[in-house]
């Protein structure tokens, strides 16, 4: 996989955090009682997005310190991110419940950590490193938080 391949992965992968910000920031809109709540997840996945863009900035600068750990489909991340996009349009239009929502925002949180997109890339660059790691920490924080809510509104999926 060529440094350019990468960068567009990385693109992609931006695109993704930063549509999954924007639906968390249309769920703390459009159910104030929990805007702290949604609010916490869409600055987190609005910092996925700056994270990400420090690591193609080094990988530009310095390609030779990253590989191709295994092979990530950009087309498959690009449809994760419309899945997303369309979900935020369908909560804007009054079409996907409250407790609709907790559950889907679970499964993108799940959806993200079991196509380990972080695991794609391999580097010897301590910072982007650390980067990644940090977002998939986070990501995990995420679903946690998630499933703590829909036990505590004890919530039943459908």
């Amino acid at each position: 996989m060529t440094a350019e391949q990468l960068r567009e992965i990385i693109t992609a992968m931006m695109g993704l955090e930063t549509a999954l910000a924007e639906f968390y920031k249309t769920c703390r809109d459009t159910w104030p009682l929990d805007k702290n709540f949604w609010n916490k997840i869409s600055f987190q996945e609005t910092g996925h997005a700056e994270m990400l863009d420090n690591i193609r900035q080094i990988l530009s600068l310095n390609p030779g310190l990253f590989s191709a750990n295994r092979e990530v489909s950009v087309k498959s991340i690009e449809f994760t991110t419309n899945e997303v996009k369309d979900a935020t349009v369908r909560i804007k239009s009054g079409k996907i419940s409250e407790e609709r929502v907790f559950f889907m925002a679970r499964g993108l949180e799940q959806c993200v950590l079991d196509s380990k997109p972080y695991e794609f890339i391999g580097t010897m660059e301590g910072t982007s490193t650390h980067i990644l790691a940090e977002i998939a920490r986070q990501t995990e924080e995420h679903r946690d938080a998630i499933n703590k809510k829909i036990e505590e509104k004890h919530l039943v999926e459908s």
